[in-house]
């Protein structure tokens, strides 16, 4: 939500990070997100293929650290204790032979491991429920070397067919909170503006996704999935976590628009959410 306005009109940048930053308060890699329950409980892993996970700090970074990252991941299989493996050198090949197991839990799928890249030990660990097909979202603690763990929202969407729309570029974007509902209705008719830079991969193994982001280092992350756009997006405002579930877009040269579906999190509360969003390339 950010700066809130009667305006409509919001704007998108997107720029690649590498994943490797420290950010956020201490937690407990055991427990990402200090919820979500312990591993078990889940059925079996079924995201097999290729997918881009967009991690972004709890809180403020600190200062020189970039609150955003991608890694791109690949499933070997179905089933439980499967292998994710990571691309670390983010040419998409995975000669790295690295992986993560991934695992059913507590009704979503548990990404838990480490690794040695370069002389640095990494120890990751997240939890993601997909509210869509071919759409993630959970929370993460990873640790790099002997610093403190690190907690982080993440999304994660799956890469597939050939895009068929350019996002490349400049854009100004109405978003509007349409609806919610209990305690968040008062926040209806709200409108999130800002200016985004896109950068959208047309082809190579990360085809279609995209990653916005705003000169204040806002961003989220994205795929176009043939003519279909998803937008995710988890991240904290107004003292609550505010996740994407299912968005309808739909593009048209130097527009985009449609509707997105989600949820907003307080503790033990949760209200559900509806946005409109609007956007015009404006340059490139």
């Amino acid at each position: 939500m950010g700066i809130f306005t009667r305006r409509s009109a919001l704007a998108l940048a997107i720029a690649l990070a590498p994943w490797v930053a420290a950010c956020g308060p201490s937690v407990n890699l055991d427990n990402p997100g200090g919820g979500g329950g312990g591993d078990g409980g889940g059925g079996p892993v079924t995201m097999t293929g290729s997918w881009v996970m967009h991690a972004r700090c709890k809180g403020t970074p600190p200062a020189g650290v970039q609150s955003c990252r991608t890694l791109f991941i690949t499933f070997s299989d179905s089933g439980q204790g499967v292998k994710a493996y990571l691309d670390l050198d983010g040419d998409g090949g995975f000669t790295e032979a690295v992986s993560v197991v991934a695992t059913g839990a507590s009704g979503g799928v548990r990404l838990k491991g480490q690794y040695n890249w370069n002389g640095t030990n990494f120890f990751f660990n997240t939890l993601v429920w997909e509210f869509s097909w071919g759409h993630a979202a959970g929370d993460a603690t990873y640790r790099v070397g002997s610093a403190p763990n690190q907690l982080e929202t993440v999304t994660m969407v799956k890469i597939m067919n050939l895009p068929q729309h350019d996002l490349n570029g400049v854009w100004d974007i109405d978003h509007t909170l349409d609806w919610a509902t209990g305690g968040l209705s008062y926040l209806s008719g709200m409108t999130e503006s800002g200016i985004y830079q896109i950068t959208q991969e047309m082809s190579g193994p990360m085809q279609g996704f995209f990653e916005a982001k705003r000169a204040d280092g806002e961003c989220f992350t994205g795929i176009v999935n043939d003519s279909q756009i998803t937008v995710a997006r988890r991240y904290e405002d107004y003292d609550w976590l505010w996740t994407y579930t299912y968005t309808n877009l739909n593009a048209d040269g130097d527009w985009f628009g449609g509707t997105h579906l989600g949820q907003a999190e307080l503790g033990t509360l949760q209200e559900d959410v509806g946005w409109s969003m609007v956007a015009y390339r404006t340059g490139q």
